[in-house]
């Protein structure tokens, strides 16, 4: 009933017989091959809301030790994502998309432009805030605090076009201040931190 992610949990609570690389009972969260989970998203897809099974028995885990560098203090650590309102849509259906911009980073930026690039046969519908080239939106300039992030939307159409699926692909387009991670503006399928891509198809479409 509340928009956000979902993680559903199970484990093996008894075994009659000894595991030689499990521990029954030990818990959703050691990663051992006696658990699994799915994860599934309700609602609002630009909902940043988490939801997770309750592990009350957790045996005790080790100290969580960081894989990632040190933010540096005077540069922007952009984390970039792309949802749609729906993935499965019929010919002229109108859709939301939303781009998450957050700052991992240890600066502020006063001045941050995000761009969105449209496949074929999906077209860009007034919206406060984005500038329309071609296939190519605009975000007007926006400020993000360092550890903080904006979400935009953009309201899209769908055109009649040959191929099932279609993918928008975002990136960072400019930003005052460096990115220690990735380099704004340098394209959208090159596996930065500051690239995302959504994508929908064609489908048949059950309304009330």
């Amino acid at each position: 009933t509340v928009s956000g992610q979902y993680t559903v949990a199970a484990q093996i609570r008894l075994g009659l017989n000894t595991d030689p690389d499990s521990r029954p009972d030990s818990g959703t969260g050691d990663g051992e091959d006696d658990t699994a989970q799915v994860t599934f998203r309700v609602g609002d897809p630009g909902s940043m809301a988490q939801f997770s099974s309750p592990n009350p028995n957790q045996l005790p885990l080790p100290p969580l030790q960081s894989n990632q560098p040190p933010v540096e203090p005077a540069k922007t650590g952009w984390q970039l994502g792309l949802a749609l309102s729906r993935r499965v849509v019929a010919t002229n259906d109108t859709l939301t998309g939303y781009v998450t911009l957050a700052n991992r980073g240890g600066a502020a930026a006063s001045a941050v432009q995000v761009q969105v690039q449209l496949p074929a046969g999906i077209s860009f519908l007034s919206s406060p805030g984005w500038t329309a080239s071609g296939a190519l939106l605009t975000a007007d300039a926006v400020a993000v605090p360092a550890g903080g992030s904006i979400r935009r939307s953009v309201k899209l159409k769908m055109g009649a076009g040959a191929q099932p699926v279609f993918v928008l692909k975002a990136q960072v387009l400019s930003s005052d201040k460096p990115d220690a991670f990735s380099t704004p503006g340098n394209g959208f399928v090159n596996g930065e931190e500051d690239t995302a891509q959504a994508d929908l198809r064609i489908g048949f479409v059950i309304r009330p």
